[in-house]
């Protein structure tokens, strides 16, 4: 990938650039931004060419989380790539690119990464302000989860962002996933069955190895030798699930484990 401004900073005319295009050794992907093949371009070059073509900018929200290798909840590869700009510039997005622009951008951007992108933190709470209470919670978990950060940093980003939208339930949000949720299921158990009822407070995802391999339970009570399984109806419907679910119990219960399905 390579940028006009480039090729003239380092002494290039535009007869280069012309020649080159006319050779089909390079091919246009933005204005001012060519790839050096003709074929279609990966996802990896379409994000660079977003970023020099708005330059000075960096990747932004699910583009930014994609570049720093998450495995987001479920969903397909986006078809837009997003940038984060200044706020005091004025553009017109390229084709594909959905600007978002921000005061003191470069406090936010993280600019030894190649291509640069937004920091973790500021990507995840934008991109889950947009989201459902489900969407919210599996996509900030699974920030934790995959060791991209944690949610006191979450927390401590988020207080400054004074005008993020449904900032408040996000920090409710962040509030439990620090105490080990994964899910909106989780997080009502927490809420409505845990806390709401006095229990002990539970260990949450904790790692166990049985005949089935190693498995990880939602909720578990090892002074009260009982744990929590909140998959429900929402993650096994079917008659392989239910037998796997079987065999996990059996387990527990050699183990001397009381396993409890609500729902």
């Amino acid at each position: 990938m390579v940028a006009r401004w480039q090729v003239l900073a380092l002494g290039g005319t535009r007869n280069d650039i012309r020649r080159r295009l006319a050779r089909r050794e390079w091919s246009p992907l933005h204005a001012g931004v060519y790839v050096d093949h003709t074929g279609p371009p990966t996802r990896r070059q379409r994000e660079w060419a977003a970023v020099l073509c708005h330059w000075p900018a960096a990747l932004h929200r699910e583009s930014a989380l994609d570049a720093a290798g998450m495995t987001r909840d479920r969903e397909p590869p986006p078809t837009v790539v997003h940038v984060l700009v200044d706020s005091s510039r004025r553009i017109t997005p390229a084709e594909g690119v959905t600007v978002h622009r921000i005061r003191s951008a470069e406090s936010w951007v993280v600019p030894n990464r190649r291509p640069p992108r937004a920091t973790v933190e500021l990507a995840l709470l934008v991109a889950a302000a947009d989201r459902d209470e489900a969407g919210a919670v599996a996509l900030l978990s699974d920030g934790v989860q995959q060791g991209l950060t944690t949610a006191p940093r979450l927390a401590a980003t988020l207080r400054r962002l004074v005008r993020l939208r449904r900032r408040a339930i996000l920090l409710e949000i962040l509030d439990d996933v620090s105490a080990g949720t994964r899910s909106v299921l989780e997080r009502r158990y927490l809420q409505v069955v845990e806390r709401a009822h006095g229990l002990p407070v539970g260990v949450r995802q904790e790692r166990h190895v049985g005949a089935t391999g190693v498995i990880r339970r939602d909720v578990g009570y090892p002074a009260q030798e009982t744990c929590v399984e909140l998959d429900g109806a929402f993650g096994h419907r079917d008659a392989v699930d239910r037998w796997t679910d079987l065999r996990r119990d059996v387990d527990a219960a050699v183990a001397g484990i009381l396993t409890l399905r609500p729902g």
